[in-house]
């Protein structure tokens, strides 16, 4: 039985709905990115025409070969409008997309700008556009689904990057979790302004839909792998496009789908009575609102502004500390959030890393009778600063930093070499019993933040791993006890070990302190030498990346005894003197 009666509109052929001939590359990392190429075929950009010149408004859904549907505050009167199908990039010229114009625009006859109610549109498109690899239709939910709390659903679109910034050239996706109408409809989200016939998305104050994206998809993917339009981008904050407990407000599209049914089968039967039809250039509909109930903190997500030279800040997580922020290069990229991002499996055996996945890690090396050699790992966390270990330092050596790598013996494309500036080694440091082994470099100059270097998050003070959390440690250390130094970037999954085991008698005791945090342990796999200074790497729910350990000590006795897990420098310990450090030089 299918879902929808809508898909029995649809032309009968190889393209059915929801399913991509070039499927997108979803993670559950939560940022905005390039999409793949045409990964989001039902993606449309409404277009309107300026002094003869076509400018992106708004997003928009292609749901059969002729509809298209998208937000009712996206339509004005007077306007002409177009449909951009197959687009990828939207200032350049692309095989397989196509210009339609509109035969027919429909708003909902209960849309209010006032409450932002009913803000749904249909468009008929002049003529059936053929579906293909790069234009394919969505599919639509079943009336009355729906989303649970938390569901991994994307946003598309070519909107804002950030608050007030540029509208993107090139189509961009971004994880919003769903925020149940509970939650969504708390005094201190968006209290009585949501109604249960709309759904919200976000609300972390790191990603959102912005300006331009509006009318867009709310894409999520049902049990059988087919994409469903489940939102229409609708509302957001007027304080900025990411503003805690403000998510993005969609009109949620299973509360309408016999709306669509019956306008689509009416025009198709040609048959208008009680059905609102304007043809273009006499549409319905309106221009600029905000809510009346909200006017000081809603917008509509729209934006008639020229498209050129565009940038789409990849949206990215919120720097938790300031200094750290203060110290970061404003570039596109945010802490913790890699643009490859790292192939994970709950495999507990060292691998290969993806290229540039780890792009936080570096090779710290010293200079031995003019050679640089490799001695320890460690963490970008800012622009101008690394961390590692204090048992790394050696005031007898000069240091460099290679960032940007992957392979020690080969020439990287992007990696970067840089001196050490400064050094500065915990003042507390006891090398004995392996206390505060914790250390800062800072670069002499602050590196770009790119695709291959960028910087890792920091947790927050105090925070405690629960005992088995998936972290990965990684680095170029020995392969296996005495073997040799590895040429390609290695990870280990390292599940964490909770303080109250790793300090019994027979585990580390004493030696594990509560300012450290046990990694590993089973016998198999653990840091080595080598990997000294570098990160214990942990995922955060919104996806980033915190480096949570600084790997300190493990076994005399070979790299991966039993009961003997790796022991890291616990990061969230110091916090503080981080912040001084970075602050007084």
């Amino acid at each position: 039985m299918m879902k929808f009666v809508v898909l029995a509109l649809f032309v009968a052929g190889a393209y059915g709905c929801g399913l991509p001939t070039f499927p997108p590359v979803v993670t559950r990392v939560v940022g905005g990115e390039d999409v793949r190429p045409n990964s989001w075929p039902w993606q449309i950009s409404l277009q309107y025409n300026r002094q003869g010149e076509w400018r992106h408004t708004c997003g928009g859904t292609l749901i059969s070969d002729q509809w298209v549907l998208t937000a009712a505050h996206c339509i004005s009167s007077g306007k002409e409008y177009r449909v951009a199908m197959g687009k990828h990039n939207l200032i350049e010229t692309e095989g397989g997309a196509v210009f339609m114009g509109t035969a027919n625009i429909i708003v909902h006859e209960k849309w209010n700008p006032f409450f932002i109610r009913n803000d749904i549109a249909l468009i008929k498109l002049e003529n059936a556009v053929p579906f293909s690899d790069t234009i394919m239709a969505a599919c639509l939910p079943a009336a009355g689904s729906i989303l649970p709390n938390n569901e991994p659903c994307y946003v598309t679109g070519w909107g804002r990057l950030y608050t007030g910034g540029p509208i993107a050239d090139i189509l961009q996706q971004a994880l919003l979790p769903v925020v149940d109408h509970a939650t969504c409809t708390k005094p201190d989200w968006w209290g009585s302004q949501v109604k249960d016939t709309m759904v919200c998305a976000g609300g972390d104050g790191v990603v959102s839909g912005c300006n331009g994206d509006s009318g867009g998809p709310l894409n999520c993917r049902s049990a059988d792998g087919a994409w469903g339009v489940h939102g229409i981008v609708s509302f957001g904050s007027g304080l900025s496009c990411n503003f805690p407990k403000k998510p993005t407000v969609f009109t949620q599209v299973s509360s309408y789908v016999d709306w669509i049914s019956s306008v689509i089968l009416a025009i198709n039967d040609t048959s208008r009575e009680n059905v609102p039809v304007f043809s273009t250039g006499a549409v319905m509909g309106t221009s600029y609102h905000q809510p009346h109930a909200a006017a000081s903190v809603s917008q509509h997500l729209f934006d008639f502004l020229q498209v050129s030279h565009n940038i789409w800040l990849k949206l990215h997580k919120v720097m938790k500390w300031l200094v750290i922020f203060a110290f970061v290069v404003a570039t596109a990229c945010g802490c913790g959030l890699p643009t490859f991002p790292p192939v994970l499996s709950r495999v507990v055996a060292g691998d290969d890393a993806r290229p540039h996945s780890w792009p936080w890690q570096v090779s710290l090396q010293s200079d031995s009778s003019g050679r640089w050699m490799h001695v320890c790992g460690g963490s970008l966390i800012s622009s101008h600063w690394v961390l590692t270990a204090a048992h790394c330092i050696n005031d007898r050596y000069n240091y460099r930093v290679e960032l940007g790598k992957h392979s020690l013996a080969a020439s990287d494309e992007g990696s970067i070499a840089l001196s050490a500036a400064e050094v500065i080694t915990h003042e507390d440091y006891n090398i004995l019993l392996s206390r505060n082994d914790i250390a800062l470099i800072k670069l002499p100059s602050p590196v770009t933040f790119s695709d291959t270097i960028m910087s890792a998050c920091l947790p927050d003070p105090g925070v405690t791993l629960p005992h088995g959390s998936p972290c990965y440690v990684t680095g170029w250390g020995r392969l296996s006890t005495d073997g040799p130094l590895a040429d390609v970037l290695q990870q280990v999954l390292l599940p964490v070990v909770g303080h109250d085991i790793c300090s019994q008698p027979d585990w580390w005791s004493v030696l594990a302190t509560d300012k450290m945090v046990c990694a590993g342990g089973d016998g198999i796999t653990a840091g080595c030498n080598g990997d000294s200074g570098g990160p214990l790497s942990c995922q955060n729910p919104d996806g980033s990346w915190d480096v949570h350990g600084v790997v300190s000590f493990g076994s005399g006795q070979g790299c991966n005894v039993i009961q003997k897990p790796t022991v890291f420098t616990r990061v969230s310990s110091y916090i503080n003197w981080i912040n001084t450090v970075m602050t007084n030089h």
